[in-house]
């Protein structure tokens, strides 16, 4: 009997436990953490797609001696400023209508198709301010 209690190998049950409490408890950190850093890597792509955009508008007005107030990114995309429409990678759509607006503060950048988002740049500092544009209210009359 003496012999047979020697030779036994593996782990307990309450080893095995413990070893997936600790699994669970990595699992519980690293699941959020990781979502966070997706997220962030979208909004952060779609604010530097919106600098790009402001960029190739700040080009547009400088070498086509643009007095316009706004440039489309169609417009910007047709002259060559712009390879491709960049798309924002939070909702995945393209930035449709967009808006750059010369301002006495630095450019406004507008979309109001897709995303329904005003985003607007410092010209200083770069930061980026985003605005929801709600809904008009419905106008439509209810029947009594």
């Amino acid at each position: 009997m003496k012999n047979l209690k020697q030779n036994q190998k593996g782990f307990t049950l309450v080893e095995l436990l413990a070893v997936i409490v600790i699994l669970g408890v990595i699992a519980a950190i690293a699941v959020p953490a990781i979502g966070n850093v997706v997220e962030n890597s979208k909004l952060n792509s779609r604010n530097q797609s919106i600098l790009l955009i402001r960029d190739a508008a700040e080009l547009y007005y400088l070498n086509e001696k643009s007095t316009a107030a706004s440039v489309t990114v169609d417009t910007l995309r047709e002259k060559g400023y712009l390879r491709s429409e960049p798309v924002n990678p939070v909702d995945n759509n393209a930035f449709e209508t967009v808006n750059v607006s010369n301002t006495a503060n630095g450019y406004r950048v507008t979309s109001v198709a897709t995303s329904a988002e005003t985003f607007t740049i410092n010209a200083e500092t770069d930061a980026i301010a985003v605005t929801p544009i709600t809904p008009p209210a419905s106008t439509t009359p209810t029947n009594p």
